[in-house]
């Protein structure tokens, strides 16, 4: 009987332990976590938590993108954003992404994307929390989207990877950028848009004793929202005979390949 009584002594004092250890020497039993010690989760850890892994603060009308808080905000009909036409303090129609993270001193980094467009935005605040310290002013992102790679002079149209047009038929991408070669191992970009890229470029012909050049010309198009087609890809070759100094210009095929094209944001 006294072993048995010895032995419920001894769980009662372990359990004393972990009582005290659980609750602490200041009496909270709902001590928060930190870095070097568990604990239980605040209430604002946890709606940092549900902001990021679950949904994001909605914001109400009129909502001035430079006076929100640190966290992570959904909404439209913002103020101050970069896109708001034609003055800063008109509200946006559209629905947009923000986040806001501060760091010490009145530092602070704003980040901003467009739902329906993808189109980005980024701005910093630097030491004292004033709102043109740092960029100053909004730094757009320009990402590149991949419509087409290969190697082909495009003489019959290509389809494309995704349509240039939205549903409501206003233009996906803001400029169409062209990466190409000619047959004589020349590169360049070219930059245009859905109603057309322009490539041109000069050759100095290494074969004529005279370096006569060579002008190369051709035009991406956009016969639907979803092919590309090469056009007027030609090459105009300027020479003369021997022993005559008279100039002469011939036009011959083309001598542009496409190797790819891309579609701005």
């Amino acid at each position: 009987m006294a072993k048995k009584k010895l032995s419920i002594d001894k769980a009662v004092i372990e359990m004393g332990g972990k009582l005290k250890e659980h609750i602490g020497s200041n009496g909270n039993s709902h001590l928060p976590v930190t870095e070097d010690a568990p604990g239980f989760v605040s209430v604002e850890m946890f709606k940092q938590h549900q902001q990021l892994f679950q949904h994001r603060i909605r914001t109400a009308a009129k909502t001035d993108i430079l006076k929100l808080k640190p966290g992570y905000y959904e909404g439209s009909q913002f103020i101050n954003h970069p896109a708001s036409n034609p003055k800063p303090d008109t509200p946006t129609t559209w629905i947009s992404y923000v986040d806001v993270i501060d760091g010490e001193d009145g530092r602070r980094e704003i980040k901003i994307m467009d739902s329906f467009s993808g189109l980005s935005w980024k701005r910093t605040i630097h030491t004292g929390g004033n709102p043109e310290s740092g960029s100053g002013a909004w730094i757009q992102y320009y990402g590149l989207v991949t419509l087409w790679n290969g190697y082909s002079k495009l003489t019959k149209a290509i389809d494309l990877s995704s349509d240039v047009h939205n549903s409501d038929g206003t233009n996906k991408y803001r400029n169409i950028m062209v990466q190409y070669m000619t047959d004589t191992r020349q590169t360049g970009l070219a930059l245009g848009t859905v109603n057309g890229v322009l490539i041109n470029k000069i050759n100095l012909n290494d074969n004529s004793e005279k370096m006569a050049p060579d002008l190369y010309e051709a035009e991406l198009t956009f016969p639907t929202s979803t092919t590309a087609k090469l056009s007027r890809n030609k090459r105009i070759n300027f020479y003369t005979h021997e022993n005559d100094k008279t100039a002469y210009i011939q036009a011959m095929a083309g001598a542009i390949n496409i190797q790819r094209i891309m579609g701005v944001m």
